[in-house]
């Protein structure tokens, strides 16, 4: 789970800097209940709700739907992007360990 966590905001922050133009960007980790929610937003210049399958997208959606857990991609109420992953905690400490190498 902490790899999927880190990837979804390396990507997100990754397509803020190449794509969106921002000058600022949040990232916002945090546990509620038995969900850690992963939140990247940008002032950049939003993207094109109908391309919203690229190939940083798509993985981002992979990685969270493998743990189990929810993705999404939508404009921010004053432009910009926001990066919303919630993924169970339950699913990581279930699953084992992998190196990652």
């Amino acid at each position: 789970m902490e790899l999927a966590c880190f990837r979804i905001a390396q990507e997100a922050l990754t397509n803020a800097l190449r794509h969106a133009d921002a000058q600022r960007v949040s990232v916002t980790l945090s546990a509620t209940g038995d969900r850690i929610e992963l939140r990247i937003e940008d002032d950049g210049s939003g993207f094109d709700a109908g391309r919203t399958h690229g190939l940083g997208l798509v993985t981002m959606r992979e990685r969270a739907q493998q743990l189990g857990g929810r993705f999404e991609v939508e404009a921010g109420a004053d432009g910009g992007t926001r990066v919303s992953a919630s993924l169970p905690m339950r699913e990581a400490a279930d699953s084992v360990a992998t190196p990652l190498l």
